[in-house]
């Protein structure tokens, strides 16, 4: 960051101000692996499920994250980089949306064979980085994975697998390994919503499926929406395995939810119908997600099935129509996947002066497009990503 600051004169003091950066020497640090540590000797029987760095130079700290074993109250704790001193303590309730993800990690917990420390040098390892500029690092269970999720903080992401100690890009993208075949995916959105219906009834509406590579194969998980009450339920599939959780949406997902139920009424194409226009648009493709999106674009508002997919050229794709208009009728708009610089929010292809002022008039808010560490909020390591990628 200091050699940024001396390319960008003009920027050096506004950076230096608003993120106490370092210039003048380094500083110890305990590193991931002894923060974790001293979390879990603080937090015996609870497991460690968050680490991340917050701050620089005096004020850079671990904060750590456990969680009981009921599932009901999440315990962080700040501890000092340099001297491993704990700081701070406070307990927060773990809310609706959480709970699946961390019931999962729990239930895999005994199948862990690598640690926060060790996830923290494989990744560094893969990627040719130094530890120390890694911003967090999660255990977290999805598809019947059990993974750390690595970011550092330029943005790069990697994965890094609990059990094997595989260290695998972060990709949203429809790749070989990861895709399925028309006819698999058809099959499996039957079986989940033959699921969904045997759960709780035939008002289940799919809006959201995604698949994974596992060890065991690809793995599938889907989200159905109740129109009625709002509430989501979960359903994962692995071969024979199946899990099945409902809850209450928060946050971004609530309103993904309610947007998606006010248009209910306007939408036509279900998820087969859409998955029979992408096979007969792009065949014998491989499909890796597909979901309903609603998206308001200066009072206007579009409702689209979207899908990743590689085609049988091996290109990958983005490929999307219009929900309320009948699927073989509809216009298909298909586009490459964009591979955007963090902190280009505007979307311009740079990272100027313009997304700074946006970035800047959401810090310390809730606010997901400029979230660029996915923590739930805009602060200034976000602050740090967008002056890290200027230009």
């Amino acid at each position: 960051m200091c050699e940024m600051a001396s390319r960008l004169p003009f920027l050096s003091i506004f950076a230096a101000v608003l993120l106490g950066l370092p210039c003048a020497h380094a500083r110890a640090d305990i590193g991931f692996a002894q923060a974790a540590a001293i979390a879990r000797a603080s937090n015996p029987n609870r497991p460690l499920v968050n680490l991340r760095v917050e701050g620089t130079g005096e004020d850079r700290r671990y904060q750590a994250t456990c969680v009981n074993q009921q599932l009901t109250v999440l315990f962080g704790m700040d501890i000092d980089a340099e001297t491993g001193a704990i700081d701070g303590i406070e307990n927060d309730p773990v809310l609706p949306d959480e709970e699946p993800e961390l019931r999962a990690v729990l239930e895999r917990l005994a199948l862990c064979q690598v640690d926060f420390g060790q996830a923290v040098e494989l990744a560094s390892v893969s990627a040719g980085r130094a530890a120390l500029t890694i911003a967090r690092c999660d255990l977290s269970s999805e598809l019947f994975m059990l993974t750390y999720d690595v970011r550092y903080d330029d943005g790069l992401r990697l994965e890094v697998d609990a059990i094997s100690g595989q260290v695998v890009p972060h990709t949203e993208d429809a790749t070989a390994s990861n895709a399925l075949p028309i006819a698999a995916y058809g099959a499996a959105v039957d079986e989940a919503t033959a699921i969904a219906t045997a759960y709780g009834g035939a008002q289940w509406r799919l809006f959201e499926c995604e698949t994974a590579e596992t060890p065991d194969g690809i793995a599938t998980g889907f989200m159905f929406l109740d129109p009625l009450f709002g509430q989501v339920l979960q359903v994962d599939m692995l071969g024979k395995t199946t899990q099945v959780f409902e809850f209450p949406p928060t946050g971004t997902l609530f309103e993904n939810v309610q947007a998606i139920r006010a248009r209910l009424p306007q939408i036509v194409v279900t998820a087969p119908q859409f998955l029979a226009r992408i096979d007969s648009s792009f065949p014998g493709c491989l499909v890796s997600a597909i979901d309903l999106q609603v998206q308001d674009n200066n009072g206007v508002v579009r409702t689209r099935w979207s899908a990743s997919i590689l085609t049988s050229l091996n290109q990958q794709l983005e490929f999307s129509i219009d929900a309320t208009v009948p699927a073989q009728l509809a216009l298909g708009v298909a586009t490459v996947p964009q591979a955007h610089r963090l902190g280009d929010l505007d979307r311009d292809g740079q990272v100027g002066s313009s997304d700074l002022a946006e970035l800047i008039a959401t810090l310390e808010s809730r606010y997901p497009p400029n979230d660029l560490d996915q923590d739930g909020w805009v602060t200034s390591q976000d602050l740090a990503i967008l002056l890290g990628n200027w230009g």
